[in-house]
């Protein structure tokens, strides 16, 4: 009980300045872009999604701009302001849930230990565009990874749901279930739970084309139905890694991101939890999807990855076997 009290101080005490430490960061990072933008002379910002007509993947990722649109009429604020808000609240909840989620296998100060890196570490994901979505996406597969580390199954419906207005790649989540559960669930239930899941995500993205059309991307005005194709990008930025040795560098974010952590994770793989071991047989292939869609230089993207290289890593410094 006493540390569960704990936990909490360190909530208020650390967590919520740097939600709010991350936040300002944010918008020092964004400031000149703001909220409302034009893309090939079209509308793209927050109006342009609100009215219906933004470009792809901008106007299917509508639950965050529609959180703002509603502070920013029940409050009386501006636009802006409700995005700083929304930031401050999500990366909160994003530091004190994955404190959680790290205390099912570590004490306070270890878990402390772990969320700090990923509070350290969250700026580095700002570019030079807002991306309102990102920490709800991360806060939702937080969630999610509890929910299928808990046995919570039921809860998958609702985070897929809110999860897929949010952000298309929540549907890692399933692949991220299968994985945990192969092998110690009957495969015929594994494949009809996986279904179902797989069935209510792929509604949400039905629902919203239904809704709003097939748009044209905001990378090249052309309609792509799997994400604009970045893979030639990120193989080019790549092959001139050694032209640019600098930390600016975008090759070297996604080192930058976890650092030590790649190699920690992987030591002594055999001694951690079953939970952390199986799932993260999915980052290959996360890496490898994102290395076709994305841009590798874009660090929000690997940002669900925490919730695996983080507290493996922290194994292999504690040795906690």
């Amino acid at each position: 009980m006493r540390e569960r009290y704990t936990d909490w101080k360190i909530f208020f005490i650390f967590y919520l300045p740097l939600a709010f430490i991350t936040t300002y960061i944010h918008i020092r990072f964004t400031s000149e872009f703001g909220y409302e933008c034009e893309v090939f002379g079209k509308p793209n910002g927050h109006s342009a999604i609100i009215e219906g007509q933004a470009f792809a993947p901008t106007q299917y990722r509508i639950l965050m701009p529609f959180c703002a649109e509603f502070i920013h009429q029940v409050l009386n604020i501006s636009i802006a302001s409700s995005y700083h808000s929304l930031r401050v609240i999500t990366t909160f909840l994003v530091l004190s849930l994955f404190h959680i989620y790290l205390t099912r296998w570590f004490d306070t100060p270890k878990a402390l230990i772990g969320t700090l890196y990923l509070a350290g570490s969250i700026p580095l994901s700002y570019l030079y565009w807002p991306y309102p979505q990102d920490m709800f996406n991360l806060m939702m597969f937080i969630i999610g990874f509890i929910a299928i580390r808990e046995h919570k199954d039921n809860w998958l419906y609702l985070i897929l749901i809110l999860g897929g207005l949010n952000y298309e790649t929540i549907v890692f989540l399933i692949l991220f279930y299968f994985f945990y559960h192969s092998g110690q669930m009957k495969f015929k239930k594994l494949i009809l739970r996986t279904i179902s899941y797989l069935a209510i995500w792929t509604l949400v993205m039905v629902l919203i084309r239904l809704k709003y059309g097939l748009l044209p991307n905001f990378m090249d005005n052309q309609v792509h139905l799997i994400g604009y194709p970045m893979y030639q990008t990120n193989l080019k930025m790549y092959a001139n890694i050694f032209k640019n040795i600098s930390l600016t560098n975008g090759c070297f974010y996604i080192f930058l991101l976890f650092g030590f952590f790649w190699i920690l994770a992987f030591l002594h793989l055999s001694k951690k939890p079953k939970f952390l071991v199986k799932t993260a047989w999915v980052i290959p292939i996360y890496l490898v999807f994102h290395f076709f869609i994305a841009s590798f230089g874009e660090t929000r993207v690997f940002l669900p990855l925490f919730l695996l290289l983080i507290p493996l890593g922290l194994f292999s410094i504690f040795k906690v076997w």
